[in-house]
């Protein structure tokens, strides 16, 4: 008599699936596609920047203040 719980035979299982290696991306820097090899060198290009990202003053202080704004709902329970 035939299990009805177990999975069809030609199911991945769920293990196999989690292991798969993705052979293809997208560059964070431009979006276009690439391989794994050139993933990984601008991945690594990233993490090497000592340097954050500068935002602009206007925008940095637009910030802060959306911050301030949202600290003020909070407080005034509105």
């Amino acid at each position: 008599m035939p299990s009805f719980a177990l999975p069809a035979s030609n199911d991945l299982a769920e293990e196999v699936l989690r292991g798969e290696i993705f052979t293809e991306a997208i560059s964070p820097f431009d979006g276009k596609e690439i391989n794994s090899w050139e993933y990984s060198l601008s991945t690594k290009k990233i993490d090497s920047n000592p340097f954050a990202p500068q935002l602009n003053k206007n925008i940095r202080n637009l910030i802060f203040l959306l911050q301030l704004r949202l600290l003020l709902k909070t407080l005034t329970f509105q």
